[in-house]
C-alpha cells in the first residue's frame, strides 16, 4: 500500500475528505483529451474491453438483454464491442468530442450528448444499463442517489444496472485520508473532477433504497473475485425486480 503523497497503482487519485461534505470523495486529473492520450499510452484499453464485455455477455445475456443504455459512454469502447456481439446499445455522455469519436469508432451504435443528471428524459424499457470506469459518484450523495434511481426507472421488469466504481477502502487503505495527495501532473487547463466513493455495502444500501436488487458483488470483472477492498475497484449488478 502507499504512503501519502505516493501514486496510487491503476486509480491515478488523489483523495481526501472534505469537512464541509458529507462521505469520502477522490480527486482524479480532468479526462479531457491530454488524459486521455497519456492514458492509452499505459493502459492496454483493447485487451481491457475485451475482458470487460465478456463480463457483461456473462451477466447480461442475449437475448433477454439485447438493448442497453451506456451512461457515461466516452468514446464509445464498450458500445462497440457490444454491438459487435449483437446488442442494441445507445451510448449518452455529456462530451461532445468523445461522442464524434464514439460515432466514427462504432458507428452500429446510437448516442447521444447528454447530462448523466437529464437521464430521465430518456425512453424507458431498455433491458440493461451499464456504467463503467467510474463513471458513477460524480455528484453529491443525493444527486448520485437520484441517478441510479433515474437507471432503474430506464428499466424494464427484470432489467439489470452494471456498475464499475472505486472501492473506498481501497483508497483509504492506499492513503491517508484527509491528509494524502497523490498527483499526476499534465500539461493542460482544466480541473479536476471529484468522486464519491463508497464500499459495496453502502452502494448496495443506495440501491435497495431506490428499488433494486443486488445479484451480484465482484472485483476483476471475475465473478470469483471477491470486493473485499484488496482491489482498485469493484462491479455490482442489480435488478428491477420483475
Amino acid at each position: 500500500m502507499g504512503r501519502a503523497g505516493e501514486y496510487l497503482p491503476a486509480c491515478g487519485l488523489r483523495a481526501g475528505a472534505d469537512p464541509a461534505r458529507r462521505g469520502r470523495y477522490a480527486r482524479c486529473v480532468s479526462v479531457n483529451r491530454e488524459w486521455a492520450h497519456w492514458r492509452a499510452s499505459f493502459v492496454p484499453d483493447a485487451t481491457r474491453t475485451l475482458a470487460e464485455t465478456d463480463f457483461l455477455v456473462r451477466r447480461l445475456p442475449l437475448p433477454a438483454f439485447r438493448r442497453v443504455l451506456d451512461v457515461c459512454c466516452g468514446r464509445g469502447r464498450h458500445a462497440r464491442e457490444l454491438t459487435r456481439r449483437g446488442y442494441r446499445v445507445l451510448g449518452v455522455d455529456l462530451d461532445g468530442e468523445a461522442i464524434a469519436e464514439a460515432e466514427r469508432l462504432a458507428p452500429e451504435a446510437e448516442f447521444r450528448q447528454l447530462d448523466v443528471r437529464a437521464l430521465g428524459s430518456l425512453d424507458r424499457g431498455f433491458d440493461a444499463v451499464i456504467s463503467l470506469g467510474q463513471t458513477f459518484g460524480l455528484f453529491d450523495a443525493e444527486t448520485n442517489a437520484a441517478e441510479l434511481a433515474a437507471m432503474r426507472e430506464r428499466l424494464r421488469p427484470g432489467g439489470r444496472i452494471v456498475l464499475d466504481v472505486f472501492d473506498r477502502r481501497f483508497v483509504e487503505a492506499a492513503v491517508e485520508v484527509g491528509t494524502g495527495r497523490m498527483r499526476i501532473d499534465l500539461e493542460q487547463d482544466r480541473g479536476a473532477f471529484e468522486w464519491l466513493l463508497y464500499t459495496p455495502d453502502e452502494l448496495g444500501a443506495i440501491a435497495d433504497e431506490a428499488g433494486l436488487r443486488t445479484l451480484l458483488v465482484c472485483s476483476g470483472f471475475s465473478e470469483q473475485a471477491p470486493a473485499d477492498g484488496s482491489a482498485p475497484r469493484f462491479q455490482l449488478v442489480l435488478e428491477r425486480p420483475a
